[in-house]
């Protein structure tokens, strides 16, 4: 994602990684900042001088990080997924004003023969 983001936009790209391993993977990428997912990601956000985002993608663990993603995201923000989590409120997300939700479920095995 951190590639496709960097090639195709003007976007600051902000990865979230926990080990010094996956960190220092996703800065080779191109993200810029790196901040610690098992840490508050809205207040490390607002250390680095960054109010909000106008878009976040969650690729794993949406349903863990939700609250996270509402404090993060600006008004009028952009909100994608794709793995496809058993339960999530997006309508929690109501109080971002306007905001615009994408879903993907992407499975690994065919589910009709």
């Amino acid at each position: 994602m951190v590639q496709l983001a960097r090639r195709l936009t003007n976007l600051i790209v902000i990865g979230t990684a926990s080990r010094d391993e996956t960190t220092a993977w996703l800065e080779e990428l191109g993200s810029h900042p790196v901040i610690n997912h098992r840490q508050s990601p809205s207040e490390q956000l607002h250390s680095a001088g960054i109010d909000g985002v106008d878009y976040v993608v969650s690729l794993t663990n949406s349903e863990d990080h939700l609250a996270e993603f509402i404090k993060s995201i600006k008004p009028q923000g952009k909100f994608g997924l794709i793995d496809g989590p058993a339960s999530l409120d997006i309508t929690k997300l109501k109080q971002k004003e306007y905001f615009t939700a994408l879903g993907i479920y992407v499975h690994p095995f065919p589910l009709y023969n």
